[in-house]
């Protein structure tokens, strides 16, 4: 058990009264949510064209060229998915704060396990909600 999974166990275990705190589960959100597949296509397609990019100068440019040329390619690359990975993130916590508004959650935690333990009535798993909203 993580150490967050522990400690939303204490939290939602030890209070008194009917707090409710939503759970969102991350790793559903990045392999179904549109928006999250979407980036990781814009990522996968820039990598792509930039291998066919580099298959075109592999024996047109000296190598010490080439190896500039790579690296430069591979700092893009690290830059795009470092600026989606933001974006998304961002995108995720504004919607999160959104659904915990509306539905009069005290908060939410995003977790990236499933929940192993929640207590009935104080949890309420808002992921399904997050990932329709995040088209």
């Amino acid at each position: 058990m993580s150490a967050l999974t522990l400690a939303v166990v204490a939290l939602l275990v030890g209070g008194c009264g009917p707090v409710r705190i939503g759970v969102v589960d991350s790793q559903r959100i990045l392999n179904e949510s549109v928006r999250a597949l979407s980036y990781q296509q814009r990522l996968n397609e820039r990598e792509k064209a930039m291998a066919v990019d580099l298959q075109l100068l592999q024996g047109a440019l000296p190598p010490a060229e080439f190896e500039a040329r790579r690296t430069q390619f591979l700092k893009e690359l690290q830059q795009m998915k470092a600026e989606l990975e933001n974006r998304l993130n961002q995108e995720i916590r504004d919607t999160v704060g959104q659904i915990v508004k509306e539905q009069g959650l005290r908060s939410a935690v995003i977790v990236k396990n499933p929940v192993v333990f929640a207590s009935p009535g104080r949890t309420l798993d808002i992921t399904d909600e997050v990932i329709a909203r995040l088209r």
